[in-house]
């Protein structure tokens, strides 16, 4: 497959299996993510796995920026809200987050 076909036919999918994902296996796909190609070869990316108690800190994570979205709910909906949002985090597995600095100019 090539990379165009990939991207043309990549889709989300909502339910995903609840097994551990091997340790290899995640350090296979970082491998293989840190090839990406970046300006200058600076490789500015990092990852964090979250797995396990990772997945509920991240989940609270995102109810709390939900509820600051969303300051006149009652209590029995913010109670809602907290529960999806927490939801999203468990999923999966394991989560992988990537983030990149950004380069500063020079001048």
């Amino acid at each position: 497959m090539n990379v165009e076909e990939a991207i043309r036919t990549r889709r989300s999918i909502g339910k995903v299996k609840d097994e551990p994902v091997p340790r290899e296996l995640l350090e296979r796909m970082l491998e293989a993510a840190v090839w990406a190609p970046n300006h200058h070869q600076t490789e500015p990316w990092k990852f964090v796995v979250m797995t396990g108690e990772g997945r509920k800190t991240l989940g609270r994570a995102y109810a709390e920026i939900a509820s600051g979205h969303s300051p006149n709910l009652s209590e029995q909906e913010r109670a809602e809200l907290h529960k999806r949002e927490e939801a999203k985090a468990n999923r999966a597995p394991v989560v992988i987050a990537s983030s990149a600095r950004q380069a500063r100019l020079r001048g």
